[in-house]
């Protein structure tokens, strides 16, 4: 298969949209929740999730799943080239995380915030402790609270390196 072979991740995400109530359910028994139940309108998570798991190649989800599998950011040759690439920038880099995120969980992120070679970096987690409320892996940037504390946060961020 080569990177124009499809793959239908479209039909995951109908599937996701359709099992909403058993994700939010206590008999949920999946280790991975992408949002904390309650932190999104009804109406808003499933636009997102629709629309978020549009189409990709099957080449893709290989990379995903061998990086899942692996817990490192190689890339097809199984060589750490994306690792030592992501070591030796010296861009300006922010690093998000969210204390309830299962999808990408602080101890996946914040490994990678430590390896990152820039000078300017910057770590964040949103956190119930400081802002009043749990923050999920969709939850950063369409939850409720998104608007209040993580979009300023950015913005703020990032005009402090546009001048």
């Amino acid at each position: 298969a080569d990177r124009r072979t499809p793959f239908p991740i479209d039909l995951i995400g109908r599937g996701m949209v359709a099992g909403l109530r058993l994700h939010d359910s206590r008999a949920n028994l999946l280790p991975y929740r992408m949002r904390e139940p309650g932190s999104m309108d009804r109406e808003m998570l499933e636009e997102r999730i629709a629309m978020g798991f549009d189409r990709t190649s099957l080449q893709i989800m290989k990379m995903i799943t061998l990086w899942c599998g692996t817990g490192r950011l190689l890339d097809e040759d199984r060589t750490d080239r994306y690792e030592r690439n992501h070591a030796a920038k010296a861009v300006p880099a922010l690093f998000i995380a969210a204390d309830r995120d299962g999808i990408a969980p602080v101890a996946s992120v914040r490994p990678a915030f430590e390896e990152s070679g820039g000078a300017d970096k910057t770590w964040r987690l949103f956190d119930k402790r400081g802002t009043g409320t749990h923050w999920g892996h969709v939850d950063i940037v369409c939850g409720r609270e998104a608007p209040a504390h993580v979009w300023p946060f950015v913005a703020d961020w990032i005009s402090a390196r546009a001048g």
